[in-house]
């Protein structure tokens, strides 16, 4: 068996008195009219996705003279589209749950990337807590260490050259930092092009 699971269809919509100063060119009786019509749409699956063309009809009650929108007297129309005849609410339904869709995904991204911006913040939190210490010495690296705060650095920067990399001695910082049998040496090269020398003949140093 054959199932059409998309085409259009129409409904119709709740008929009304049409308000108004409005004369019928037929009898001549006045605010006579009533409006009925009908509204299509574009279904999907048996779900109306996209509201389409609405006719409407004004039908006189005194006489049974039918109009349509086309061929309504002035008057008719003026006072019709003033307060129009609205369709069924239930054929938006299809454009109501593709915005929902799209409103859940967009708030889910939105958590998902704020719970993913909390976790970063939470861990760059835990390894400075594990790392306090490291991280204090590092902000006291300085390109000109004296043997008041630091003697280490400045026998480091004393006793290397660094000219035949290219790079001036003012563009190194360094810091150092004795705990028992452990030290501590760091080096930070701005500029320069032999790293990798640099790291070898240091080592060596």
């Amino acid at each position: 068996m054959f199932f059409l699971i998309f085409g259009i269809r129409s409904s119709k919509v709740k008929s009304k008195e049409l308000k108004g100063n409005t004369v019928c060119s037929k009898c001549n009786s006045v605010e006579s009219f009533n409006v009925q019509g009908s509204a299509s749409y574009f279904y999907l699956f048996w779900i109306p996705l996209i509201p389409l063309r609405k006719s409407v009809e004004f039908i006189c009650r005194k006489c049974g003279q039918h109009h349509y929108k086309e061929t309504a007297p002035r008057n008719v129309i003026s006072n019709y589209e003033s307060e129009p005849l609205k369709r069924p609410k239930w054929h938006f339904l299809g454009l109501g749950l593709i915005a929902t869709y799209f409103i859940t995904l967009n708030a889910y991204g939105f958590f998902k990337i704020a719970k993913d911006i909390k976790s970063q913040k939470e861990y760059e939190v835990k390894i400075y807590e594990e790392n306090k210490e490291f991280y204090n010495d590092l902000a006291l690296v300085t390109a000109d260490p004296s043997m008041k705060n630091d003697t280490i650095s400045k026998q480091i920067k004393a006793s290397i050259d660094f000219t035949p990399y290219s790079i001036n001695q003012n563009d190194v910082s360094y810091f150092s930092k004795q705990n028992s049998n452990k030290l501590l040496v760091l080096l930070n090269i701005e500029k320069g092009q032999k790293i990798d020398d640099v790291n070898r003949i240091l080592l060596i140093k």
